[in-house]
């Protein structure tokens, strides 16, 4: 769930709050500006004149693209990685290669927005840590930090590598107070690159749009499909939408997935065989545990089921394991971190979710200092070399 510790009413009117700065605007100069100016000096005088005042004026999407593809490839990267999280990264991403990191993560907790209550915990202060397994019950901790100020992870393993998606916050230098959709791709869980994710040529700066979950699509291995959260207008409920790629970072919109009455919030998709399994939150929370649950044999479209009640575990993502069993994994409601709360596993059994017995990895900061209360979203993938990795958020010490 995006900024998992919040009520997702809370999340809108975070997200309303941030469209209404406009922080896409100003990462466009910021973006656009250092893109223009670091592209122009490596890449040319006619990037720097064009990338840097075109970027700087038009604002995030012209100056990231001009900045990016006038300044050249290196002005292009320069740009995306200086710029950061919003204007430059997006631009630069276009001419980059596919193992070029468009930005590098924040190190330590962000500045939460102005305004925000004080015991509010989003994005800026959760971290994404990593545990393997071989039969996705017993997890090793590896004590690895996949990024600071990061949330909502969603995992595949596609093409010979692991990809993770999730909510990224803040600029690189912090000067900017905002979220974007980002993904990290790996081959051996140490050596990260670090991409914006584009849909429709343009990343989701500052736009309502948040919540990523990725699936490998049933009838084309070779595609992937991105769920999110999105307010399509003002005032409207939240809704999932999609959209498809072939190469993991620049998708296409496909349309509205699944809507409701209550608002739909942090969708979770998995295919079980024979159709897409589909769950997701309310979005002002009416009654805790209780969730939407939808079906689709396409994938773009659900169809809405029975309410599927939980308890006091909200799931986060699903997964096919080794042995060939479908798992949701999800996160105990008021979590802790002194060992007793946190992951536990549902597996499709008879045509139902049954939550398995015990937590299958707990928060536990007396004997790992690298987490902080509870553990409160994860991401299950398959992983050839261990079997199976987890990525799961917690909070920043």
């Amino acid at each position: 769930m995006a900024l998992r510790h919040l009520t997702l009413g809370a999340l809108v009117a975070l997200v309303c709050w941030l469209c209404a700065c406009g922080g896409g605007g100003s990462g466009g100069t910021t973006g656009g500006a250092t893109g223009g100016t670091t592209g122009g000096t490596t890449g040319g005088t006619t990037g720097g004149t064009t990338g840097g005042t075109t970027g700087g004026t038009t604002g995030e999407t012209t100056g990231g693209t001009t900045g990016g593809t006038t300044g050249g490839t290196t002005g292009g990267t320069t740009g995306g990685t200086t710029g950061g999280s919003t204007g430059g990264g997006t631009g630069g991403t276009t001419g980059d290669s596919l193992n070029v990191s468009d930005f590098a993560p924040a190190v330590g907790k962000g500045t939460a927005p102005s305004g925000a209550p004080a015991n509010m915990v989003g994005p800026w202060a959760t971290r994404l840590l990593l545990a393997t397994s071989s039969d996705g019950r017993t997890w090793t901790k590896l004590n690895r930090n996949l990024g600071d100020q990061t949330n909502v992870p969603t995992a595949i393993y596609w093409q010979d590598r692991l990809w993770v998606y999730f909510v990224a916050w803040g600029t690189a230098d912090h000067s900017e107070l905002t979220h974007f959709i980002a993904l990290a791709h790996t081959t051996d869980l140490q050596s990260w690159v670090y991409k914006v994710v584009k849909i429709d040529g343009a990343s989701t700066v500052g736009k309502l749009m948040t919540d990523p979950t990725v699936v490998v699509q049933a009838a084309n291995a070779n595609a992937v499909r991105l769920y999110y959260s999105y307010v399509p207008s003002e005032g409207a409920k939240m809704e999932t939408w999609c959209a498809s790629s072939t190469d993991g970072v620049s998708f296409t919109t496909e349309g509205k997935a699944f809507s409701a009455t209550e608002g739909a919030a942090d969708p979770q998709v998995l295919w079980v065989g024979d159709h897409y399994e589909f769950i997701a939150g309310y979005e002002m929370w009416p009654q805790a545990g209780t969730l939407h649950h939808a079906t689709s044999t396409t994938g773009t479209s659900f169809t809405a089921t029975a309410k599927w009640s939980p308890g006091q575990v909200y799931t986060s993502n699903g997964v096919q394991l080794a042995g060939g069993d479908y798992a949701w994994y999800g996160c105990d409601l008021g979590a802790t971190d002194d060992g007793t709360t946190g992951v536990r596993q549902y597996l499709w059994q008879g045509g139902t979710w049954t939550l398995q017995s015990g937590v299958v990895l707990a928060c536990n900061k007396t004997t790992n200092p690298m987490e902080y209360s509870g553990i409160t979203d994860t991401a299950v993938a398959r992983w050839p070399a261990a079997g199976h990795v987890m990525v799961y958020m917690t909070g920043i010490p």
